[in-house]
């Protein structure tokens, strides 16, 4: 369940929604409550000088739709 939440606040609600929409899924109302309203936040937020060295410019630029 930790997992979902923290992909829902990268990916954003509107993403996490079209995700969902994408394989005909709902969530059930008390779990819509706790997902709450996120924006997206950028692949770049996540470096760091301890993981910079891994990533490529060109992998963080693009949506590559990991999660």
């Amino acid at each position: 369940m930790d997992d979902f939440f923290s992909s829902s606040g990268v990916l954003g609600t509107d993403e996490l929604n079209a995700y969902l929409n994408n394989y005909q899924l709902e969530l059930e109302p008390q779990l819509e409550a706790l997902v709450g309203r996120h924006s997206r936040k950028p692949w770049s937020k996540f470096m760091n000088a301890d993981n910079q060295h891994l990533a490529s410019p060109e992998v963080i630029e693009s949506d590559i739709g990991i999660l």
